[in-house]
């Protein structure tokens, strides 16, 4: 982390004699506080809470978001299609960086609301019942388990999780993401993810030490006979 902190804080150093003219932060990041900023650079902060640029109440809902953002220049409203807590942080970003380059902000508010999700985000109904469904590149532990949060936030009956692991790819991942997928799921499907040259079942098997790091041995003996049925 210390190794992708430092390339990250090249973007905010100085380039050539000139600092960059504007960067925009996220105060409520650890890391984001300790990035260390040119003399000369304006800096615009963004968080959930009582900043610079900060996002107001953020109700969670299926359909998608609405908050406000304070300025020093006033309140506006935002409205999005986009669900989650991090996707408050990403349109915060998105806003300051609008605001940085003297965009009006109702414009960029108004240019968010007509984004559509990127993830093939949706929502329906059936038989009386509402379900919730987002695919997300999410190729490592961490991003697996902030994708569960979102689906946990908005407080559903049930979390069903179905991912795979690419093949030819870092092995020593696939029981972390087995494992994130336990912690936060009701249910998971494991499924192929373009195994290249690996064996499909082979690149399940190592994600199975994770889950059963969190699992019941009797659920993983069910797990166990059903890999043995399928070969």
């Amino acid at each position: 982390m210390e190794r992708y902190f430092e390339a990250k804080c090249q973007m905010f150093a100085p380039v050539a004699v000139a600092p960059p003219p504007a960067a925009v932060i996220n105060r409520d990041d650890e890391w984001g506080r300790r990035i260390p900023i040119a003399a000369g650079t304006q800096i615009y902060w963004y968080a959930c809470g009582p900043m610079r640029v900060s996002g107001g109440e953020r109700p969670q809902r299926f359909s998608g978001l609405r908050f406000e953002v304070r300025t020093p220049g006033g309140t506006v409203t935002i409205e999005s299609p986009l669900v989650g807590h991090i996707n408050v942080y990403n349109i915060l970003c998105a806003f300051c960086c609008g605001v940085s380059f003297g965009i009006d902000p109702v414009l960029i508010a108004r240019g968010v609301s007509q984004c559509p999700p990127c993830r093939a985000d949706s929502s329906g109904s059936t038989k009386g019942s509402r379900s919730w469904w987002r695919s997300d590149y999410a190729h490592t532990d961490d991003a697996i388990r902030n994708v569960i949060a979102v689906a946990r936030s908005l407080e559903p009956k049930r979390v069903i999780t179905l991912f795979g692991c690419g093949g030819d790819r870092d092995r020593t991942k696939r029981p972390l993401m087995g494992k994130a997928a336990a912690e936060g799921s009701d249910f998971i499907v494991l499924t192929s993810d373009n195994p290249r040259s690996e064996d499909p079942m082979r690149i399940i098997e190592d994600v199975l030490p994770g889950i059963a790091s969190y699992s019941t041995p009797r659920l993983m003996s069910l797990i166990a006979r059903r890999l043995s049925v399928r070969r």
